[in-house]
């Protein structure tokens, strides 16, 4: 019994310390989900790479790489590649377990749409007409994210983004991430 009271002792003393180890302020993060860009009816798998700073206990920065492609049953299909740079500000204070932060900052969309032929197999569609639109934009994020190992983190974003001439796209997705 002694042993066993010396062994929780221990491993209380161990937990209590490796939580207030510091983490680096550099994290990585890659996430997958669906957007929503409103063109044609198309929703996109959306795959995602991010790099965040810890600037303090209340600012981070990130830097952020999107490619989505997808496609729907009137033989249109629609695909993208996305740079975001934003700035977030987590009001709760940025602990190291746990993060809740509201972002904004800046997008850049590179968008591909095409219209494709049936020719009768999946294998021999033919491109009828595509169009590329490039758009610069200011986008508005949620994000929240726990760490579970001392070096790994889940969480989940919430991506609402603006362009000209009335252009949108929302997004969500779960994202894994791990301290550098």
């Amino acid at each position: 019994m002694r042993a066993l009271n010396t062994f929780l002792f221990i491993l209380l003393l161990l937990s209590s310390t490796s939580s207030q180890i510091p983490l680096s302020r550099w994290d990585l993060r890659i996430g997958a989900g669906a957007s929503f860009p409103g063109i044609r009816s198309i929703t996109p798998v959306l795959l995602e790479n991010e790099v965040n700073y810890t600037l303090n206990d209340l600012l981070t920065t990130s830097l952020g790489i999107d490619v989505a492609w997808g496609k729907n049953q009137n033989h249109e299909s629609l695909s993208y590649l996305q740079g975001n740079l934003n700035l977030f500000v987590s009001p709760f204070k940025n602990y190291y377990r746990s993060d809740l932060r509201f972002g904004s900052g800046l997008s850049y969309w590179n968008l591909l749409t095409s219209l494709y032929a049936d020719s009768g197999t999946s294998l021999d569609q033919i491109p009828i007409e595509s169009y590329t639109y490039q758009y610069v934009g200011l986008n508005a994020v949620l994000e929240v994210r726990s760490i579970v190992f001392t070096k790994s983190m889940v969480g989940f974003k919430l991506l609402g983004q603006w362009y000209h001439r009335r252009i949108h796209n929302y997004a969500i997705l779960l994202k894994y991430g791990f301290v550098l």
